[in-house]
């Protein structure tokens, strides 16, 4: 059993960092969370409710999951117009095709907000994008989703700046941090960096013999012994 006896309950719009050790389970919990892994027992609510029986594809329209392998988030094979259309439009993307002029000035206008170049690219395949230019959009798409649901819903990033070289993990991370305060996103990020989880986040946890705990920022050092 990798995890046993866990409670945690994240606050609605808390930025919370969850640390730990290789294989303590970080990213099986965010799994679990998400619907991709089924737990044994015990239960997951968000605002109360009980969404433990629900698959995956439904929970999906409240949690939003960001892998750190990129090919998990986006399809490389569309073009960043087709996977705006396709995530903002939802169950009407057929239409949203037809209408595809607005739907370009719409998306242009979004990524014009960021600086990142991306609204200048809307026809280029996601696998041509560099993995931090992935992983900003996959951050975007995720804030632009969020903050339109009429429902309260929950960011779980996986160690999402993992492969980004130090630079591009910093903007990556300056990024989320923006959207998640700027939209009060209740977010639960796992991470091996302290660094990060000095820098970010309102809440530290760290996952430790199978049970989770909260931390001072002060003490993280000392919980990796």
């Amino acid at each position: 059993m990798i995890l046993e006896n866990l409670n945690l309950e994240i606050s609605s719009g808390e930025f919370g960092v969850l640390l730990g050790g290789n294989g303590s389970g970080k990213s099986t919990l965010l799994k679990i969370i998400a619907g991709f892994i089924k737990q044994d027992k015990g239960i997951i609510a968000i605002d109360s409710k009980d969404i433990t029986a629900q698959p995956a594809y439904r929970r999906a329209n409240r949690i939003f999951y960001l892998h750190q392998l990129r090919d998990l988030n986006l399809s490389p094979s569309l073009t960043i117009l087709e996977v705006f259309m396709i995530a903002l439009s939802q169950k009407n993307f057929v239409l949203a095709y037809l209408k595809n002029q607005s739907w370009r000035r719409k998306i242009k206008s979004i990524l014009n907000q960021y600086s990142l170049g991306l609204e200048n690219k809307l026809d280029q395949q996601i696998k041509s994008l560099s993995g931090g230019e992935h992983q900003l959009m996959a951050l975007i798409l995720a804030a632009e989703r969020i903050k339109s649901s009429s429902e309260r819903s929950v960011l779980l990033l996986d160690e999402h700046t993992a492969h980004l070289d130090s630079g591009m993990a910093k903007t990556v991370m300056e990024m989320t941090n923006d959207l998640v305060v700027k939209y009060k996103i209740t977010t639960l990020m796992v991470t091996h960096s302290t660094e990060i989880a000095q820098n970010y986040g309102d809440q530290v946890y760290f996952l430790k013999n199978r049970s989770i705990h909260l931390i001072e920022k002060k003490d993280i050092t000392s919980w990796l012994l």
